[in-house]
């Protein structure tokens, strides 16, 4: 299999005023991801809210992923559960249903042992045989080291690649890639892609967004593929602004972009942060959005 490179686009979960999953809105936010050029399908994950679905809600999203994509891409299904027989479950559904590969993170806002995630690994790479990513985002779950990890796909060769997030995440791509000697296809990046041109020049492949501008991000990615390393960074520089009232309020302006770009009907989130943004922060956002908006493809 050759590697999975690009941009993986994580599609925000719509939701109704009321809270239930918007299941054509989804369908558009996945098509628009798709259309954009995401070189994958990445959910349900913590971009998506899966903390807030239900069993059925988890496995109805992860259908929608796979028949709107329509192997057009590759579905990364995300299996993250609230214990290891539930992880086991969703990965079973995932290649059932035909996704291409299945990322899952150990424990969710409390850390666990060392042997804990061997075990959760250890099952999850017996139960499917699809290539499981490792994503590592130590503040909201488990934090792994780039040796402990290592180890892992050593031992389980299923586990190809990685999602590495977190304070100083770039050096662990590199220690990856570089003590990794092969272990893994790829390495990729998240935090909303605000490091990716740091995350290129290290050697990772990828990196894994939500989708509320995987369009302009599918872009950027393209030049620094293309060797555009002056253009990749004047374009990443007309992101900043509406990337750092992303990393202030997170979803909010995730669901409030794509809301304002009419993909989605409403920008409800099942678990809103506490601070809102103000009608002075809406103001700036709304200009950051009209400065990049020539790039929109929609």
């Amino acid at each position: 299999m050759s590697q999975y490179r690009g941009i993986f686009s994580i599609p925000q979960t719509p939701f109704t005023a009321k809270g239930a999953i918007d299941t054509e809105g989804l369908k558009r936010v996945v098509d628009f991801a798709v259309n954009s050029g995401a070189s994958g399908i990445v959910g349900p994950v913590l971009a998506s809210e899966f903390y807030t679905l239900s069993e059925e809600e988890h496995r109805e999203v992860i259908s929608i992923y796979v028949e709107v994509v329509n192997k057009r891409v590759p579905v990364v299904a995300g299996v993250t559960g609230n214990y290891i027989s539930h992880s086991l479950g969703l990965a079973k559904y995932a290649e059932e249903v035909g996704c291409q590969a299945i990322i899952a993170m150990p424990t969710v806002s409390r850390p666990a042992s060392q042997e804990y995630i061997h075990n959760y690994f250890a099952e999850l790479s017996r139960s499917c045989s699809l290539p499981i990513f490792i994503q590592n985002a130590p503040a909201s779950g488990s934090s792994m080291s780039a040796d402990f990890m290592i180890k892992l796909a050593k031992k389980f060769p299923l586990i190809q690649y990685v999602k590495q997030e977190g304070a100083f995440a770039s050096h662990v791509i590199s220690d990856l890639i570089s003590k990794g000697s092969g272990a893994f296809k790829g390495i990729m990046g998240g935090m909303a892609a605000k490091f990716i041109i740091d995350e290129h020049s290290r050697g990772a492949c990828g990196n894994m967004p939500g989708s509320y501008i995987v369009d302009v991000q599918v872009k950027v990615w393209d030049l620094l593929e293309a060797g555009e390393l002056e253009e990749a960074r004047a374009l990443q520089a007309r992101l900043l602004p509406v990337l750092l009232y992303g990393n202030l309020f997170g979803l909010e302006v995730s669901k409030y972009v794509l809301a304002a770009r009419g993909i989605i009907d409403n920008p409800f989130t099942r678990n809103p942060s506490a601070r809102k943004m103000d009608k002075f922060e809406r103001r700036e956002l709304d200009w950051a959005l009209s400065q990049i908006s020539d790039l929109f493809s929609t």
